[in-house]
């Protein structure tokens, strides 16, 4: 009879050990694991958002709205573009589907990849480290040294207006 309550004890305490390395490993993984797991686990209880659409209010903050402009130190890098050439039966050319970027590289050593129109495409200068301006990965302008460029069809530089 003492046998049993023995294992009794035994299976009790395996099970408490059992059930304390669960809750060790738990609570690492929420120390430790990905990224910043205990304000993920914070925003579980969250008020202001009653939806599971909206983000935590904590990454929110640190990023611009996608709507607003992004002024950024940057200099350009490379050119892209894409188009679509057509070649007629009487050797006219057309090209549709005509899609610029440029790729510059911030201050911070990250890469943006930004539209353009073709005008800005053709005589924005590379290596020129200037204020880029951006909204949503479309140019606003960019201005450095030799002057500003914007992003619009009638490309305006302020050489150009003196």
């Amino acid at each position: 009879m003492r046998e049993g309550l023995i294992m009794a004890t035994d299976t009790n305490i395996m099970l408490i050990l059992f059930v304390a390395v669960c809750v060790g490993l738990g609570v690492l993984s929420v120390i430790f694991g990905g990224e910043n797991p205990v304000k993920n686990f914070l925003a579980l209880f969250d008020e202001d958002s009653e939806d599971g659409d909206e983000k935590p209010v904590y990454q929110r903050v640190g990023r611009a709205k996608t709507s607003e402009s992004v002024v950024e130190m940057a200099v350009l890098v490379q050119k892209h573009d894409d188009r679509l050439r057509t070649i007629k039966n009487d050797g006219s050319e057309e090209f549709t589907d005509e899609y610029f970027e440029l790729v510059f590289v911030t201050s911070k050593n990250k890469k943006r990849t930004i539209k353009c129109s073709k005008e800005v495409y053709y005589i924005i200068p590379f290596n020129r480290q200037g204020s880029l301006t951006y909204r949503k990965n479309t140019l606003v302008k960019f201005k450095c040294s030799d002057g500003t460029y914007y992003n619009s069809p009638e490309v305006k530089t302020e050489s150009d207006r003196r």
